[in-house]
């Protein structure tokens, strides 16, 4: 792996202190039949590997809580179903909008996921694939909106009841409305538009 070494150790640090043993007969070999490097695999072979896979994970769109403008409360993912609390920074509050357009929970593999386009459909944590489909969103910071493409939805939420879902876009209703802790608004709209979904 060269130098791409270091990638997987940010990623898996716990086999820096891996023994890997004598590498000394793979090298030879390596060198007795010229082969090329992990680099020029990477660059000529698996050159879109980083499109999909990337060794260094691009930043986050926007990350920490996620507020409802008209409840002045955030979503709390660990509930089932999601729903509103007094907004802390505990774990199933804190969130991220990745490059691969989806919400994950912060230090989780977990990703919303909506499988229904109907009135009041619910969001679930489900294993992040990073296919979008179902786990597709985009937010628009002009319109404080989350919107779910497939399903063309928006997530939404009754203040009295406490109860986060999804339901018809509706740019004029506070319920819709949703602000990010931090929100890299240049780098959210690039991702909008670089990942349009063709009609």
């Amino acid at each position: 792996m060269d130098d791409y070494k270091e990638h997987l150790y940010k990623r898996m640090p716990q086999l820096r202190n891996t023994d890997e043993g004598d590498l000394s007969k793979q090298k030879a070999i390596r060198k007795l039949l010229k082969c090329k490097s992990f680099d020029w695999f990477m660059k000529t072979i698996a050159f879109d590997q980083d499109k999909y896979y990337p060794a260094v994970e691009p930043p986050d769109s926007a990350n920490g809580t996620l507020r409802n403008i008209a409840a002045k409360k955030c979503i709390n993912s660990d509930l089932s179903p999601f729903g509103l609390e007094e907004c802390e920074k505990k774990h199933g509050q804190l969130l991220r909008f990745s490059f691969w357009l989806d919400v994950r929970q912060l230090g989780s593999t977990q990703c919303f996921d909506v499988s229904t386009s109907v009135h009041r459909a619910p969001i679930v944590l489900f294993s992040c694939h990073g296919m979008q489909g179902n786990q597709h969103f985009k937010y628009y910071a002009d319109k404080k909106s989350l919107f779910h493409p497939v399903s063309n939805l928006c997530l939404d939420c009754d203040v009295e009841a406490g109860s986060v879902f999804m339901s018809k876009c509706d740019a004029t209703k506070e319920t819709q409305q949703w602000e990010w802790s931090f929100l890299d608004v240049k780098l959210m709209n690039e991702r909008n538009t670089e990942n349009k979904i063709k009609k």
